[in-house]
């Protein structure tokens, strides 16, 4: 597909997801893309290269997301293992009005967030360098997001011991998912009640040109999480509380 025609033909999916792109929001998108594909070439952000692959399997992904979650102006979210800014930079620009911190392990790629933040000129964007097991034991940080996400991070029994300390009591976490979601959420059982949170519903939808199917499996957060959670780095992964049940 020629440049001119994607870029009109992924502000036509966005409107039809109920997102309405200005002209200077699309700007920004093709900014993304192309400051995307540039740092992709000397550091490891995305194994998606292509245009048209980025607008697809990250854009509108990350789109479905802003779409269907109800956001309310002067929300704070999180953006837990951001990576290449997703879905946390889409989301703030299409929703200037929330407030979005993206959290990220590695030093080199919050250096890409903070460069690619300030060239689109994202005004309400605040970049963390952490461990989330670190993170969420700060004061700062700890209960206090009205709305947490990950996509493609780690299986939702260690993502759920990550991201839960983060949410308000009365918030959500947002887990973006493929197929095999189900398996997944039945072995997080135990973390997810033990995080004072209980599973409320899952939102399908596929992606445009076969590029298959995903779901955004909503957690509410009901009080604040218990001391001693999360657990030290790496713990979570090495033994989920499901198995240790």
């Amino acid at each position: 597909m020629a440049e001119t025609a994607l870029w009109e033909w992924f502000a036509q999916a966005a409107a039809a997801r109920g997102v309405a792109l200005d002209s200077r929001q699309l700007g920004q998108f093709q900014s993304y893309a192309s400051i995307l594909r540039e740092w992709n070439e000397r550091m490891n952000l995305t194994a998606i290269v292509e245009e048209q692959a980025i607008v697809v399997k990250h854009f509108i992904d990350c789109l479905e997301f802003v779409a269907r979650m109800g956001l309310f102006s002067g929300d704070l979210i999180l953006d837990v293992g951001s990576g290449a800014g997703f879905p946390g930079l889409v989301i703030q620009i299409v929703r200037p009005d929330v407030r979005v911190s993206v959290c990220d392990s590695l030093q080199k790629r919050v250096g890409f967030l903070e460069h690619l933040s300030g060239q689109l000129g994202l005004q309400q964007v605040t970049c963390i360098h952490g461990r989330a097991e670190d993170l969420a034991r700060l004061p700062m940080h700890r209960d206090r997001y009205q709305m947490v996400t990950a996509r493609a991070v780690a299986k939702l029994s260690v993502l759920s011991e990550w991201c839960l300390p983060f949410v308000s009591p009365g918030g959500r976490f947002v887990a973006m998912k493929g197929p095999g979601w189900e398996r997944e959420l039945a072995e997080a059982t135990v973390t997810i009640a033990r995080l004072r949170a209980a599973f409320k519903e899952s939102k399908h939808y596929e992606l445009p040109r076969g590029e298959g199917e995903r779901s955004l499996l909503v957690i509410d957060k009901v009080g604040r999480t218990p001391v001693g959670f999360p657990r030290r780095p790496g713990e979570a992964a090495r033994s989920p509380l499901g198995a240790c049940a």
